[in-house]
């Protein structure tokens, strides 16, 4: 479980690796890596990583990240600089001793896999801290600054300019098994390993925005057209201001015989958002028809019909879509014009970073909206945003002054 600190931080940011040496340590140190769940699945399918450590050029600071070999030529790295002592015992005890706990943690800082590991060393590697400083509020943003230019140069000369350290021997991980309780009291589980993956993309969306009202969000609910029941949607959730459909497109990376490389996945990610183009529309149709909509037990669930809908395709990354695809701002005016929708484009981190706002918005709100009348402001913030965009990939942050 993260400390209250940890988790305020896991939550802010999309990406992350901490070293600490927490207070009931057995063990020894553990590292922590927060990613999206298609960069955790490479890391649990490849079971390897490259641990790197260094001191920044003209400084102290000590630099560490974890790298996963999720695409030949443009492999992920999550980052960090040691900002406390506790952080620098723990290094010292990593280069030192090699042995440590490895925990990942998903989207919605769900801890959600473990490993026991040691650690080998390049030659040179244990004595990379000393000396070492701690950088203040003012260095640390302009250092952070200095990191991406640093680690471009060090991918160019394959990290010979870093400390590199692998597991010794393949992680067996251990898969941690969480439960949630939903307002529909439905049990929910997020397994990242044996869980069906189209299923537990489904689940997180299920995580992220079912707190935001008192009937929850449904999970495969069902419309009774003429010729019977057929799923309407994978996750819907309703207020008297508004409804939200969620088509999750996921990528399936844990069953497969050979790992795509990104290029490979942007192509199935297309794919999947043009299905879900040719879904919505129709799930929007039967909204404004009225047809009877149920959830998994067969009971009604009440849903606001009047009102322009917001469609969400929910992949497992925007970055997959940092290019013009013509699904930029001109497709999505297009697609409010044709369906009386508000089409988004998220990612869990995307989703997560919504429902963020939408707290944000109720706290800051004078008229005490409902908390998801927050998300639904929120959303349409990011719709008039991404409509000025050419690609789906939009990362915003809101604050309030």
């Amino acid at each position: 479980m993260l400390s209250e600190k940890l988790r305020s931080e896991f939550l802010a940011v999309q990406q992350l690796v901490r070293l600490v040496v927490p207070d009931n340590a057995e063990t020894g140190p553990a590292l922590l890596i927060k990613a999206n769940s298609l960069a955790l699945k490479y890391l649990v399918r490849r079971k390897q990583f490259t641990f790197l450590v260094t001191r920044l050029e003209d400084s102290d600071f000590v630099l560490y990240a974890v790298k996963i070999d999720d695409d030949p030529n443009f492999p992920a790295v999550f980052w960090s600089l040691a900002q406390e002592e506790n952080e620098l015992k723990a290094l010292h005890m990593v280069t030192e001793r090699g042995r440590c706990d490895v925990f990942l943690f998903n989207e919605g800082a769900i801890n959600v896999c473990s490993a026991s590991i040691l650690l080998t060393a390049s030659a040179g590697s244990a004595r990379v801290l000393a000396p070492v400083a701690l950088p203040g509020n003012s260095d640390l943003e302009r250092v952070r600054s200095e990191v991406g230019r640093f680690l471009d140069i060090s991918h160019r000369q394959h990290y010979a300019n870093m400390h590199k350290f692998v597991p010794s021997s393949d992680c067996k991980w251990q898969t941690i098994r969480n439960f949630y309780i939903t307002n529909q009291l439905q049990r929910s589980m997020i397994d990242l390993v044996n869980g069906d993956e189209g299923d537990q993309q489904e689940t997180l969306a299920v995580w992220l925005t079912d707190a935001l009202s008192i009937t929850g969000a449904i999970q495969r609910p069902e419309v009774h057209e003429v010729s019977g029941p057929r799923e309407l949607t994978d996750v819907l959730f309703s207020y008297v201001g508004g409804c939200f459909l969620v088509e999750s497109k996921t990528l399936s990376v844990l069953d497969r015989s050979e790992l795509p490389d990104r290029m490979k996945l942007k192509k199935n990610v297309l794919k999947n958002i043009s299905k879900a183009l040719s879904q919505l529309p129709g799930a929007c149709r039967n909204i404004k028809r009225g047809l009877k909509i149920t959830d998994q037990r067969g009971e009604e669930v009440t849903v606001e019909r009047s009102l322009p809908t917001h469609c969400v395709i929910l992949v497992p990354d925007l970055s997959l879509l940092d290019e013009n695809d013509g699904l930029g701002g001109n497709f999505t005016k297009a697609f409010l014009k044709e369906n009386a929708a508000y089409l988004h484009f998220l990612d869990p981190d995307a989703l997560l970073r919504s429902v963020q706002h939408a707290y944000m918005l109720l706290r800051n709100s004078k008229a005490g909206m409902p908390l998801i009348a927050g998300l639904d402001a929120a959303l349409m913030i990011r719709w008039q945003k991404a409509a000025e965009h050419t690609t789906p990939n939009v990362d915003l942050l809101m604050r309030v002054e």
